[in-house]
């Protein structure tokens, strides 16, 4: 049996009532996220008085890290945090390459974009009069693990831009395939993936904190950017806990958020 939880970094695990309610689901109409509704964000909107959830959506089972499931990221918008209204033509915002341009990208060869598959897992940033997104890109690569088992390897992190929060337009990054923070040196953490952004502004610096895979352990790493397109990587944020701690197995999906003491890291 599988153990699920959240932690935050450098405390015990946190267990709460069994409080909560379902506000949003998958939907038979359109087609991009008729099987999971996942990784949430939400964020404020000042100018127009609304709440802004940032969502990944998908329309294939999640079978295994096998399955080549089209993840992209949607919206929708609440004024009270309970009741979630989609846009009017109900798709997604952030979506992969192969459907960006009209499925003409040939996956069969050649050099993919590195999210010719996948623009998920979306952090979201209220910047200046607009708006940032980071998102995890995945062009279809897997490796074998033997046994006819294979695994999804090589996502990289893109940035997008938008001046409604719902309109946005993806920039090339600095990294290799253009992403904005691609695959770390060979043995380095994120020398296998680098994925599910977290990203906050402090004064004029970004500070960046993903997944981080080396091909054996998942780890929580940390970057830092001036501009939030060309980045710096400092290392490991969060390692794996000892033997029977909930992270024993990685430390993976950092969310992490402002306090009044300084900033809290979720995982």
């Amino acid at each position: 049996m599988a153990l699920a939880g959240a932690l935050l970094a450098g405390a015990a695990p946190v267990v709460s009532p069994p409080t909560a309610r379902m506000v949003l689901a998958p939907t038979h109409f359109p087609g991009w996220q008729t099987h999971n509704v996942t990784f949430p964000l939400v964020v404020r909107d000042p100018v127009r008085g609304v709440w802004r959830m940032y969502y990944t959506g998908s329309a294939t089972d999640q079978v295994g890290e096998a399955a080549w499931d089209l993840w992209s990221t949607g919206v929708v918008t609440s004024r009270d945090l309970v009741r979630w209204s989609y846009p009017e033509d109900y798709e997604p915002v952030l979506i992969g390459q192969r459907f960006l341009e009209g499925d003409l990208v040939d996956l069969s060869g050649g050099e993919r974009p590195f999210d010719a598959i996948r623009a998920a897992a979306t952090s979201v940033l209220r910047d200046g009069s607009g708006w940032r997104a980071w998102y995890t890109g995945w062009n279809g690569d897997e490796r074998s693990l033997g046994g006819g088992r294979v695994e999804q390897v090589h996502s990289r992190i893109g940035q997008a831009t938008s001046t409604d929060g719902v309109r946005w337009t993806k920039r090339p990054g600095t990294a290799e395939l253009a992403a904005a923070l691609g695959l770390g040196a060979a043995g380095a953490i994120d020398s296998v993936s680098a994925a599910h952004p977290s990203v906050l502004k402090a004064g004029t610096t970004y500070h960046l904190w993903y997944e981080a895979y080396d091909g054996r352990v998942w780890r929580i790493a940390h970057a830092h950017s001036a501009d939030g397109l060309a980045w710096t990587t400092d290392g490991a944020a969060v390692e794996p806990g000892a033997d029977g701690a909930l992270d024993a197995r990685g430390a993976r999906q950092p969310v992490a958020r402002k306090t009044a003491a300084g900033y809290e890291l979720w995982y």
